[in-house]
């Protein structure tokens, strides 16, 4: 299997792994609220900086991607997203699990456009869309079943 094969498969892998991570916080409210004594209203302000900072950081990724390898700024937007994953689960306040979602937040906004432009240049003109709607298939894989209409009827 050739390197464009190999991150193709890693950068499908990336986007389900995405697509999960934007739906387990919300699925686990209840117990996280008990456990950080949080109001469903604060634990919406946790997925809303995650949000944010994803939506403000993203154009940070397309500079970069520009100037360096963009696979090396998926690689380091990995690795904080999933530091910043477990900094949530050993979160003890309110506070500090919104500080580890801004940051989630950040390595998230630095993973998706870089992912996005590496599809668009390992595929040919005529094939991108295909390639998209590819990635866009396997990243509903990270999806609960139950939060798919097809699937919970």
């Amino acid at each position: 299997m050739g390197a464009r094969w190999r991150t193709t498969i890693l950068m499908n892998l990336a986007s389900v792994v995405e697509r999960a991570d934007e739906q387990v916080l919300p699925a686990v409210y209840f117990f996280v609220g008990k456990s950080l004594r949080a109001t469903p209203a604060q634990l919406g302000t946790l997925t809303f900086a995650r949000a944010l900072v994803q939506a403000i950081s993203s154009p940070l990724s397309g500079i970069l991607g520009d100037a360096y390898d963009r696979t090396h700024i998926v690689t380091f937007g990995c690795l904080l997203w999933g530091i910043m994953t477990t900094a949530i689960g050993f979160s003890q306040s309110l506070s500090q699990a919104m500080i580890s979602c801004a940051f989630n937040g950040l390595g998230l906004a630095l993973v998706i456009p870089c992912v996005q432009s590496l599809v668009a240049d390992y595929h040919p003109s005529e094939a991108r869309g295909q390639a998209f709607g590819l990635m866009g298939l396997t990243s509903s894989f990270g999806m609960p079943p139950d939060s798919c209409p097809e699937f919970s009827r």
